[in-house]
């Protein structure tokens, strides 16, 4: 899946003549680990922060879609202050 997910960025990426954020890199690399530990809730998280990254990936970075928001702490840690905070 993560793998999917890279792909589409790169395609994306080279098109648009943008690099890949730094955000979503960090992203897709945590969702192989969270699928191998069956936290899927975790995955559903990072799986639904990378779709809203790629559908916006050529908006301007201002419009957040790919940025540190609360969503994509919960992405990287499901069980930080901020994303439990929210629940």
């Amino acid at each position: 899946m993560s793998q999917a997910f890279y792909g589409h960025a790169k395609s994306l990426a080279r098109r648009t003549k943008q690099s890949i954020p730094r955000e979503f890199i960090r992203v897709v690399t945590n969702l192989d680990e969270f699928c191998g530990e069956e936290d899927f809730e975790k995955a559903r998280i990072s799986i639904d922060w990378m779709d809203t990254c790629l559908k916006n990936f050529t908006k301007d970075y201002e419009s957040g879609a790919c940025s540190r928001s609360k969503s994509y702490f919960c992405a990287i840690d499901p069980a930080s202050d901020g994303c439990l905070a929210s629940q």
